[in-house]
């Protein structure tokens, strides 16, 4: 019988990592919706790899109605939109002490990221426009472009049509691809 690694820690060779993401996703999960691996960078700066489903941005990459830059600044936006702990369900904390009552303090990381969030969408014209609700919602939320055109009513009670919204969403993605652009270069 061979010894025993008394490491605690299992060290993973190529050809199981290779075998680990083949598996990623399964037939199951394939036949709901298009799926991508992503290579992204964890808080740490480490590389992750992961499945993520294809969204309306990344429909309207694939489909060329958008450009690549403005579906940056729209994973830009929702990564912010998370670390700002927007999202209307949560699960609670388990570090938390039970019966504790109160509220925790807000990290300075998730503070920055609502400051962030509340810059561009002031950038936008406010939650109030639609460019600001259609971010907000699609984006940050991430709704379906359907829903948001369901729940907008124009004069006489009517709903907003799917194409309509999806001229919103995409000039409002590239007034934040543009908002932006002008950080990064304000920050040069």
């Amino acid at each position: 019988m061979p010894a025993r690694s008394s490491s605690k820690f299992r060290v993973m060779t190529k050809a199981s990592r290779d075998a680990a993401l083949a598996a990623l996703p399964t037939q199951e999960r394939l036949s709901q919706a298009p799926v991508e691996q992503v290579t992204e960078r964890d808080a740490d700066g480490w590389p992750v790899t992961h499945c993520r489903a294809v969204d309306t941005v990344g429909r309207l990459i694939r489909g060329g109605m958008l450009d690549v830059d403005c579906g940056d600044a729209a994973d830009r936006f929702r990564r912010d939109f998370h670390r700002a702990r927007f999202e209307p369900l949560c699960a609670a904390d388990l570090r938390r002490v039970r019966g504790a009552g109160g509220h925790e303090e807000i990290l300075d990381a998730v503070e920055d990221a609502r400051q962030r969030v509340w810059e561009a969408m002031n950038h936008l014209g406010g939650l109030a426009t639609p460019a600001g609700s259609v971010v907000w919602h699609v984006i940050g939320l991430e709704s379906t472009l359907r829903d948001w055109a369901l729940r907008q009513v124009l004069g006489a009670g009517r709903t907003l049509r799917q194409e309509v919204a999806t001229g919103i969403l995409i000039g409002a993605l590239g007034v934040l691809n543009g908002y932006y652009g002008q950080r990064r270069r304000h920050r040069r």
